[in-house]
């Protein structure tokens, strides 16, 4: 069976009239150890003995610092793309 033979076209209007106003938190909260900080530190790991966890998931970094006011999670061969938690 061809997938387009069984594709359907639709369209979805959204009425967002009604919709709640969401303020953001004015900054942030990074939580490190259960340790509530003001600002992201600059936390250098060495792969060879260091695990690196967040949310569950093992992390391949050589340190972490501030990214956009959130955990960037960087290795030095690609400094300039750092991965967000």
């Amino acid at each position: 069976m061809e997938i387009t033979d069984s594709s359907v076209f639709f369209h979805r209007i959204t009425n967002t009239a009604n919709a709640l106003d969401v303020e953001e938190d004015p900054e942030p909260v990074v939580v490190f150890i259960s340790e509530v900080v003001n600002e992201v530190p600059h936390i250098d790991f060495d792969l060879s003995r260091d695990l690196v966890l967040s949310k569950g998931q093992v992390m391949v970094a050589d340190y972490i610092d501030d990214y956009c006011d959130r955990v960037g999670f960087y290795q030095e061969d690609a400094i300039s793309y750092p991965s967000r938690s």
